[in-house]
């Protein structure tokens, strides 16, 4: 059996935990508990969760793990259990797994009440025949009821806080958690059947996560009855936004002559994925107007997304042979009506391979589907020689206006 330790806390109403953690850090849950209808003081079920870990100290392989729950009386004696279940394919991921005690076996009506209990577990890992039983039990000690917190700041209570609302007025936090544990300890964990965390505000920010060495918030999504539940769910009006900024990468074999007579020039596609811009037409300076299609999300799971610079990257190695102007455009809802992203009337000439980027102004539009990139060409004159590169269009993104 390669699982070597488990590091576990279980939380449940009027008790408090004894949990071994084998050197690791310890791992906070909270969950509302159910009750039964008959009795509104008798808990059936208990949120549980921890951590498995094999023998070189590192989290087990992802997927599913059969566990056996028993509950004793006493930390060793054999006897007669008082509940027993077993559950099987509960998830680990990273080695953290969660669960509810009495999901399959409901808890006896008041076991939970106050006398001292000891909790075994016994795990079989995939393509395991044997549960392998994890040492020592945990014990499982009557706590203080619960009262109402009485503030201050760092002060600790020899108490849980389930089914307690708070309410008060602060300049900053209304509940700051600050785990100063190795590397894999966290501030605050949440398991629920519906809900882990849920965090709202009318102005700002309802959940913020933050970490200096992994994810600031993790989302996990399972299949349970044949319905997939998403790590992460914005329903109705809710919105993902991202501070960072997306790219979006256009293709130069997607330019086009803006003109009814499309022999006026000639795109060629280079091998090094660019194309050449060739005036095929006409004596001294011409002026050709050259465009790429863009099309992108204008909301992203719920949030706007502007428009935010434009890198290009070109060479017009012939003399008086330029790009004259660079535009980010869109439709303006009439019929024939242009507005502008970005509005850069900087000429541009290099014989050699040169990128430049033009930043839109703010506050930011929001993009949408009629939009597209247009390079003003001067030529000099026509046929080869006074050929226009372009080889990289990028074309940055952002949810912020500002």
């Amino acid at each position: 059996m390669y699982i070597k330790r488990i590091l576990l806390v279980v939380v449940v109403v009027g008790l408090a935990v004894l949990a071994v953690g084998f050197g690791f850090q310890r791992i906070g849950l909270a969950r509302s508990l159910s009750r039964s209808s008959e009795d509104s003081t008798s808990v059936t079920t208990v949120p549980y969760q921890g951590r498995l870990f094999n023998d070189a100290g590192q989290a087990v392989v992802d997927g599913g793990y059969d566990f056996t729950f028993t509950l004793y009386a006493s930390e060793s004696a054999a006897g007669e259990p008082l509940w027993a279940e077993v559950q099987e394919g509960v998830l680990v991921q990273a080695g953290d797994f969660a669960t509810v005690l009495g999901r399959v076996v409901s808890l006896p009506v008041g076991i939970l009440g106050g006398a001292p209990l000891w909790l075994s577990v016994a795990v079989r890992g995939p393509d395991e025949a044997d549960f392998t039983a994890l040492t020592p039990r945990q014990r499982l000690i009557a706590a203080a009821t619960p009262s109402s917190p009485t503030g201050g700041s760092g002060a600790s209570c020899p108490h849980d806080h389930f089914g307690e609302t708070w309410v008060g007025s602060a300049d900053s936090f209304g509940l700051s958690v600050v785990n100063n544990a190795p590397v894999g300890a966290k501030g605050i964990y949440g398991f629920g059947d519906d809900s882990g965390i849920v965090g709202f505000s009318p102005y700002g920010k309802g959940v913020v996560g933050q970490s200096n060495h992994g994810a600031g918030v993790v989302g996990w999504g399972a299949w349970g009855g044949g319905v997939f539940v998403p790590a992460i769910l914005a329903e109705g009006s809710g919105i993902i936004q991202s501070t960072a900024d997306s790219v979006l990468y256009l293709s130069p074999h997607d330019i086009m002559l803006r003109h009814d007579d499309q022999s006026l020039v000639s795109i060629t596609p280079l091998q090094g994925g660019g194309v050449r811009i060739r005036n095929e037409t006409g004596t001294g300076t011409s002026h050709r107007y050259l465009s790429i299609p863009v099309s992108t999300f204008g909301t992203l799971f719920g949030a706007p997304v502007y428009v935010k610079s434009l890198k290009v990257c070109y060479k017009s190695p012939a003399t008086f042979t330029y790009i004259a102007a660079t535009t980010v455009s869109k439709n303006d809802g009439t019929e024939t009506g242009e507005a502008y992203y970005i509005h850069n009337t900087t000429s541009r000439a290099s014989v050699a391979y040169e990128c430049y980027t033009l930043d839109a102004s703010t506050p930011r539009m929001v993009i949408d589907n009629s939009s597209w990139v247009q390079f003003n060409m001067t030529f000099a004159e026509s046929g080869s020689g006074v050929d226009i590169y372009i080889y990289t269009v990028e074309l940055t993104l952002t949810e912020k206006q500002n």
